[in-house]
């Protein structure tokens, strides 16, 4: 497997443990302690967008444009989720019974982006370039 391939199925199996473990009984029973999670793993998912977004659709954008647009729109109905579910926890609401919309759309967009797009993108990076943006995208939302 490639690096890049590997980094982003280590970065999605990092991500749905923070997901599932938020909806797990044994999430913070405390309001602070729940959302501390909820952005800690909603400031996963929006950097790992930033780093496809910004350094890693270029790579392919002419070659695959209808693919990269794809990629967009669900990062965007994503963003739209997370957006949504923020409000929820800050106000208190019943957060974790909505998660399960949430886990779907990730896992479906993990999935066909790792077969169909990583790839593609693999085939246009080095390694050095890969770790070089890896390191970037670890700033904070």
């Amino acid at each position: 497997m490639s690096d890049l391939c590997s980094h982003f199925r280590q970065e999605h199996a990092r991500l749905c443990a923070l997901l599932e473990q938020l909806s797990s009984p044994t999430a913070p029973a405390d309001r602070a302690g729940l959302l501390a999670l909820w952005v800690f793993f909603a400031g996963g998912v929006k950097a790992q967008f930033r780093l496809e977004e910004a350094q890693l659709l270029p790579l392919i954008d002419r070659s695959h444009g209808a693919d990269c647009r794809r990629v967009r729109y669900e990062h965007d109905r994503i963003r739209d989720l997370l957006s949504d579910l923020t409000a929820l926890a800050e106000a208190g609401g019943l957060f974790r019974q909505t998660l399960d919309e949430l886990a779907t759309a990730l896992e479906a967009h993990a999935k066909w982006e790792g077969s169909a797009i990583h790839p593609l993108m693999d085939a246009r990076i080095d390694p050095g370039q890969l770790q070089r943006m890896i390191r970037g995208q670890r700033s904070p939302d």
